[in-house]
């Protein structure tokens, strides 16, 4: 593999030549040349050493145009160090051989900091007592800590890491954090801990505003498969992302009949100058979070264009297709929707 990396970073290198310093030519004068014969100067993000090694024909100097690159001729040799590369993004700096006045430029190239989970983000387990391993990839040293009592996280080898997770006994969600450091890099990894079944489905209210600044609410019951409007006996299909602790309801979705008329559900921006029409492409999409103080709450949002979705319109068809020439009003318009579940 080093050969390969010499291979392609004596590519980058520029090689000059030696003119003469007077205007008159010497026939005598020999230039003096300095030419790379091999490089190993391609680094991961840790603090590295390498070489650059050369032929020439008269003394050599090497210089770095950055601080972190550290560079000494000994012998035929370029000795090469960087220091560690605290950050995200890759760097690079350039070694200048020079003798007399001939040069070459060689390109140093160092990575950035790598850090991946192989479950993503965010984690999502059960309701049981358990213990997950999860491969992480990291190419400086990281740490772990967890910002809640009932999950903590121990590293168990160079590349995983063991999360180990208390029975959730509160009958609701719970959620945290599992924080990590890496270089100079601070990050975190979301923890959900529910069943669906025990933890979440159930009764709510959806909170909305009627248009006149005034906040209504309907009784609703939500499945795994459906929100349920009780009184007008509406059901939007939705779909649960357990491992993101997400509802996703889809635009142009049938809900049900209401007074002889077909009801279909659109949305709306918030300043309610559009709509997603007789599309099914936009999402509505809300995050379950959870406090004491609040018990639940999903707010939806999404965007519908360059605008944020704001609204539910739940639209009269004449008949059971969702299309412009069954239109017949608008049964409810729901501002600003959120789910709270009910006590």
């Amino acid at each position: 593999m080093k050969k390969l990396y010499s291979l392609i970073l004596m590519s980058l290198c520029t090689f000059g030549f030696v003119a003469c310093g007077d205007d008159t030519e010497n026939p005598y004068a020999v230039p003096t040349t300095v030419t790379v014969t091999s490089s190993d100067i391609l680094f991961p993000a840790a603090a590295s050493q390498g070489s650059i090694q050369f032929e020439a024909t008269g003394a050599v100097t090497a210089t770095s145009n950055v601080s972190w690159c550290h560079v000494a001729v000994n012998g035929n040799t370029v000795n090469v160090e960087v220091d560690q590369n605290n950050t995200r993004n890759g760097r690079s700096a350039q070694i200048t051989l020079a003798s007399g006045e001939g040069s070459v430029i060689c390109t140093v190239q160092q990575s950035g900091v790598i850090f991946e989970v192989n479950e993503g983000t965010p984690l999502s387990v059960g309701d049981a007592a358990a213990s997950y391993t999860y491969y992480v990839q990291h190419n400086l040293d990281a740490a772990f800590e967890s910002d809640v009592d009932w999950a903590t996280v121990e590293k168990t080898a160079e590349d995983s890491v063991k999360v180990t997770f208390s029975e959730n006994t509160t009958g609701h969600p719970r959620m945290g954090y599992i924080k990590y450091r890496s270089g100079e890099m601070v990050d975190s990894v979301k923890v959900l801990q529910a069943d669906f079944d025990t933890d979440i489905a159930g009764s709510y209210r959806l909170y909305y505003q009627n248009g006149k600044d005034e906040t209504k609410s309907l009784a609703v019951k939500l499945t795994a498969t459906q929100l349920q409007l009780t009184a007008y006996r509406l059901n939007i299909p939705i779909t649960y992302d357990a491992a993101n602790g997400i509802i996703n309801i889809q635009a142009g979705q049938y809900v049900g009949r209401y007074s002889g008329s077909y009801i279909y559900l659109a949305f709306g921006t918030r300043d309610g100058q559009y709509w997603s029409a007789y599309y099914t492409t936009t999402y509505c999409t809300a995050n379950l979070t959870y406090s004491d103080e609040d018990g639940i709450i999903a707010k939806f949002g999404g965007t519908l264009g360059t605008s944020e979705i704001g609204s539910f319109l739940f639209t009269k068809m004449k008949a059971q297709s969702f299309e412009e020439a069954n239109n017949d009003g608008t049964l409810l318009t729901l501002f600003e929707p959120y789910l709270q579940r009910a006590n």
